[in-house]
């Protein structure tokens, strides 16, 4: 929610579907102007979970290890990696995707060499970072952490 109050978000790239993250960027609310989220999941049945019937979202379920392969190419504003098992490898990939990128699950010291790192590591343990992208103006409320 932070991040669409910081710059304008119309595509995201989401390395692992959950059941806040996807249904939260969808909502208009939030993400005003998203006009489109892919979401690259591992898990098929939860990938069923997760589907949500919105034509802005692109819902790909293969294996993980094949996430980087599939998203070559691809652009965005925001990508999104939900560090479950190996994902944290995907945080180098994620910036030729898009300016700056988020991971969830992990700490700031974790996300190394990158220009730009924010991390907010209480309730929600997210790190955002860029090369190219200022984050220091990057702030989450704190009913955005749920505290």
């Amino acid at each position: 929610m932070a991040f669409a109050k910081f710059t304008r978000v119309e595509r995201v790239i989401e390395f692992g579907g959950g059941s806040s993250s996807t249904f939260l960027f969808l909502d208009k609310h939030f993400f005003p102007d998203l006009i489109s989220l892919v979401t690259f999941e591992h898990d098929a049945s939860w990938g069923d979970r997760i589907r949500t019937g919105d034509e802005r979202h692109n819902l790909i379920v293969i294996p993980s290890g094949e996430f980087m392969a599939a998203s070559t190419g691809m652009s965005a504003d925001f990508v999104f990696i939900d560090c479950v098992g190996d994902r944290g490898i995907l945080m180098p990939h994620a910036l030729t995707l898009a300016p700056v990128f988020a991971i969830h699950d992990t700490r700031e010291h974790d996300v190394k060499g990158f220009r730009y790192v924010r991390g907010f590591n209480g309730h929600i343990q997210t790190v955002f970072a860029s090369d190219t992208m200022d984050l220091s103006g990057l702030e989450i409320e704190h009913n955005e952490t749920g505290g």
